[in-house]
C-alpha cells in the first residue's frame, strides 16, 4: 500500500482540501501526495506525522495495524460523478470515485495474482463493470473482482 492509498484510507469520506485545513496541512501539497503517489520529504513526514499522530513506520513501511482513525469506504455517503464521455453509455450515469480507485487497486492486485495481461480498453471495460456490481452489492467486494478476473483472457 503506497502513500496515496494510506492517505485515501486516513481521509475516509472527508474532502481532501478539508482534511488538509483541518490539520493545518497545504491542501495542494497533499493532493500532491496522493496524484503522485509520493512520499513526503523529511520536514513534510515529521508535519504528516505531527498532524495525524499516526507514526511514521506506518506511513512508510506500513508497520503495526491501521490507524484507529481510519475509515472504511463510506458506502451511504458516496459522491456521484456524472460521467460526460460518449464512449461509457453502458456503465451508467453515476461514478462513485473513491470506489472507483478500490477496484482499480484491486483488479491490478488480482491481474497480478493470476498471471494475466489484457490490453487497457478491455481492462478499463472490465474496471467500470465491477464498479457497477460493487456499487450495486453495497461496496468493495474482493470476491466479485476475483470472479471477474478469472474469466478474463
Amino acid at each position: 500500500m503506497g502513500i496515496r492509498d494510506k492517505l485515501l484510507l486516513v481521509i475516509g469520506d472527508s474532502s481532501i482540501n478539508q482534511w488538509a485545513r483541518d490539520r493545518e496541512l497545504p491542501p495542494q501539497t497533499v493532493h500532491g501526495w496522493i496524484e503522485k503517489d509520493r512520499v513526503p520529504r523529511k520536514g513534510g513526514m515529521e508535519t504528516l506525522v505531527k498532524a495525524t499522530g499516526i507514526p511514521e513506520k506506518w506511513w512508510l513501511y506500513g508497520e503495526g495495524p491501521p490507524p484507529a482513525i481510519s475509515k472504511p469506504y463510506p458506502v451511504g455517503k458516496a459522491m456521484a460523478l456524472t460521467l460526460k464521455t460518449p464512449e461509457h453509455p453502458p456503465y451508467g450515469e453515476t461514478l462513485d470515485p473513491l470506489l472507483m480507485h478500490h477496484v482499480m487497486i484491486v483488479v491490478d492486485e488480482m491481474l497480478k495474482k493470476h498471471g494475466k495481461v489484457i490490453d487497457s480498453k478491455k481492462k478499463a471495460d472490465l474496471v467500470f463493470l465491477i464498479h457497477d456490481c460493487c456499487k450495486a452489492a453495497g461496496g468493495m467486494d474482493e470476491s466479485i473482482v476475483e470472479r471477474f478476473v478469472s474469466v478474463t483472457g
